[in-house]
């Protein structure tokens, strides 16, 4: 079997597979240099990001309870939180607002995701169902032990109600033009800008 005819066709061909590995050296060089500026733009992004955001569990361990800003459903589990949850165990902030924002950013949500409920913790995060129920275990006994009974409840049944709930949760009764402020009585409760 003869590969090759001539020394012409030789040289030709040993000229073409350096110019190919050339070309590719080049390339892997400059996809290398392309890879390497995208990672330090993210670094660079990354580290400024944290910079310009808080840690709300630097001074104070409380859970956050982010919810809904301006639905009256939401609005009105906040103000039930208030009432049960007579030793401040919890802080709140609107989803809308810009430590909410930055909460959701941090536990991997979409910063505009408005779609449930979140209880932040350090280093964890809860939605829908989940985080009502953490909530309810840790206020009085009575709802420690309805809450534990929901437990019981498929979580696939529990996030399915809720999702209904949350899905028409302006239609049920409505919404308000901007987001609750913090009462008096409870600023310490929540976080603000």
């Amino acid at each position: 079997m003869k590969l090759y005819s001539s020394p012409t066709q030789l040289t030709s061909c040993t000229k073409t597979n350096q110019l190919l590995q050339a070309v590719s050296t080049w390339q892997a060089h400059k996809l290398r240099s392309k890879q390497s500026i995208l990672y330090s733009q993210a670094q660079t992004q990354a580290t400024t990001s944290r910079a310009t955001q808080r840690d709300y569990f630097a001074t104070d361990r409380r859970p956050v309870v982010l919810f809904d800003g301006v639905c009256n459903i939401c609005n009105g589990g906040v103000d039930s939180l208030l009432k049960f949850d007579k030793e401040g165990k919890h802080r709140m902030a609107a989803l809308q607002s810009t430590p909410g924002k930055q909460l959701l950013q941090q536990s991997g949500r979409a910063p505009d995701d408005i779609s449930s409920i979140v209880l932040v913790e350090e280093g964890r995060h809860y939605v829908k169902s989940d985080a009502i129920l953490r909530i309810g275990r840790s206020l009085n006994p009575a709802f420690f032990v309805l809450a534990n009974a929901a437990l019981a409840v498929p979580k696939v049944i529990r996030d399915t109600v809720y999702d209904q709930v949350a899905n028409n949760r302006y239609n049920l009764l409505g919404k308000r033009d901007t987001c609750r402020l913090a009462d008096d009585a409870f600023r310490e409760r929540f976080i603000e800008e």
